[in-house]
């Protein structure tokens, strides 16, 4: 089996080297395309280092530069993979194909593990962002390192305009397609440097990835009740979420937890005030 990494980037030098080299690392013959939405830093350089297929992308916007690397591609499988994540040295290259060649599967994936930084060990701990965290949705994925045949995923993205990472799986759900959580396959993100970086990248993912398409997305992975459910986390948020915080901390003994409260805060915010403007 063949398969091909599919890694939208823009201004993404302080990672892709990690995110590049580890996948070099794997010893395995694989397709990368590095799909760039018009960096001026030293990412363009870093890619062509490596001598990995680039890919133009216009739109910028990381979700137009999957479904373009995803299109472009005729490999068996298909990962889509940040320029913040990084593969674990384990086989996961083989490891991957072994499993879709056992399983009929669609879609395979294995959380993400956090770096160093305290801060994104706390998204180990939560798999998703907080307010996820509180709705736990029955699958939780995202564009770290999740896997896919091809052929099942291709006609998905290949309709017209915006395809978000997550409608595009809530799709081949729905589809009845097979799907697999592996925890051995996990990919290590170094999603956030501060509390402030994850509110800057939390504003921009609502303000230019879901407020202007929302209505024209598969939204169905949301579940029911969904605007009820926000409501009672704004209010678990504004009530309960410090005094919760604390109390996972010293049940886990992981400090970690210490930053549930800051961050569920803050994309609380993020919601309220994009939605008012």
């Amino acid at each position: 089996m063949t398969l091909s990494f599919v890694i939208p980037t823009y201004n993404a030098e302080e990672y892709l080297e990690r995110c590049l080299k580890s996948i070099k690392d794997q010893g395995e013959q694989v397709e990368v395309l590095v799909v760039d939405g018009g960096s001026t830093d030293r990412t363009l350089e870093i890619a062509q280092k490596y001598h990995y297929k680039i890919l133009p992308n216009p739109d910028k916007i990381a979700e137009f530069g999957v479904k373009k690397g995803i299109l472009a591609t005729n490999t068996d499988l298909v990962v889509v993979f940040a320029a913040d994540n990084e593969l674990t040295p384990n086989n996961w290259v083989k490891g991957v194909i072994r499993t879709f060649e056992e399983n009929p599967i669609s879609a395979l994936w294995g959380g993400i593990l956090g770096d160093e930084k305290p801060i994104n060990q706390y998204f180990e701990l939560i798999q998703n962002d907080p307010l996820c965290w509180f709705l736990k949705p029955p699958h939780v994925w995202g564009a770290n390192g999740l896997v896919y045949r091809t052929k099942d995923i291709k006609p998905i993205f290949a309709g017209e305009g915006y395809i978000g990472d997550n409608d595009a799986f809530q799709t081949l759900v729905e589809q009845g397609k097979g799907i697999m959580f592996e925890k051995r396959f996990a990919v290590i993100h170094h999603h956030c440097k501060s509390i402030r970086h994850c509110i800057s990248k939390w504003w921009r993912n609502h303000t230019e990835h879901y407020l202007p398409f929302k209505d024209k997305r598969n939204m169905r992975w949301l579940g029911k009740g969904f605007y009820f459910k926000v409501v009672l986390w704004f209010i678990y948020v504004a009530l309960l979420a410090f005094s919760h915080s604390v109390y996972l901390a010293i049940r886990d003994r992981n400090k970690a937890w210490l930053y549930h409260f800051p961050l569920s805060f803050s994309q609380m915010m993020i919601y309220l005030i994009a939605r008012l403007r």
